[in-house]
């Protein structure tokens, strides 16, 4: 009797949550949160940049597809009113579809990024230097289901202000960042290679009838593992340079390793 008491307990008291989450899948979504194929993406990019610069607004990049949960409820939760015109007013959006991770590296480079670790990824950007504004949320809104409404009004109607970036003069602290960004391009690279392993094999449990196999499976959750690892690592590497430059320390940063993937065996 307890135990049926505090289950109806925590029944009501989640509730609310629930109520909401639903309200918010039910959304429907606005043509312009839709992840559509394009020949034009950059093309695109080029021309919502110049209208955010006319306009004083913000620049969003945003990488997802339609099969990602996580993507159709960010498009959801940005079609809901209160979202839909904090957004317009704020910024001026391009929804890039990367297909079965297949396509959108055109368009990540182009924002002078490495590679899309996740989807969706949320990209602001300053449209007069390109740089990145939310560099150490981005993979916050991966879990894009997961997350309130109420988050995404904060999140999103903040200002978002150019990183404060001194001079870099020492010459230690250069070579390291540069030791950084080969690191990243290197683990970019694999990582490409990896989304067309994985990509094709969500391709084939999302179009056929063969449902999710032990094989896609584990390769996704492998890849999924070194995805979400990589920017906390370079976050990591970058601390660590700093710490070694001011203790006029000049030894090799300790840069991970990572375990090879199942088919490279």
């Amino acid at each position: 009797m307890i135990r049926k008491k505090v289950m109806l307990l925590l029944m009501a008291l989640a509730a609310p949550f629930i109520a909401s989450a639903l309200a918010a899948d039910e959304q429907p979504v606005l043509p312009e949160y839709h992840y559509v194929p394009s020949d034009t993406v950059l093309e695109t990019i080029n021309q919502k940049r110049n209208a955010a610069i006319s306009q004083s607004k913000r620049l969003m990049v945003v990488f997802g597809a339609e099969w990602c949960h996580d993507s159709r409820a960010l498009s959801q939760r940005f079609s809901t009113p209160k979202m839909n015109a904090i957004l317009q007013q704020q910024y001026e959006m391009v929804f890039v579809d990367v297909g079965y991770l297949s396509t959108g590296f055109e368009a990540i480079e182009q924002l002078k990024q490495q590679i899309y670790y996740g989807t969706p990824a949320v990209l602001i950007l300053d449209p007069q230097t390109n740089t990145l504004l939310n560099q150490s949320s981005i993979m916050h809104w991966t879990n894009a289901a997961s997350l309130k409404l109420e988050e995404y009004n904060d999140y999103f109607s903040q200002d978002f202000e150019l990183p404060l970036e001194e001079e870099i003069h020492d010459p230690v602290l250069l070579a390291y960042l540069d030791e950084i960004r080969e690191f990243e391009k290197t683990q970019a690279t694999r990582l490409r290679q990896a989304y067309q392993v994985v990509g094709a094999l969500l391709k084939r449990y999302k179009e056929t009838d063969i449902g999710a196999t032990d094989e896609f499976e584990n390769s996704w959750n492998e890849v999924k593992n070194y995805r979400t690892a990589i920017p906390n690592d370079i976050a990591k590497l970058i601390e660590q340079a700093k710490t070694k430059t001011n203790n006029g320390d000049e030894t090799t940063l300790d840069f991970p390793e990572y375990p090879a993937f199942s088919w490279e065996k």
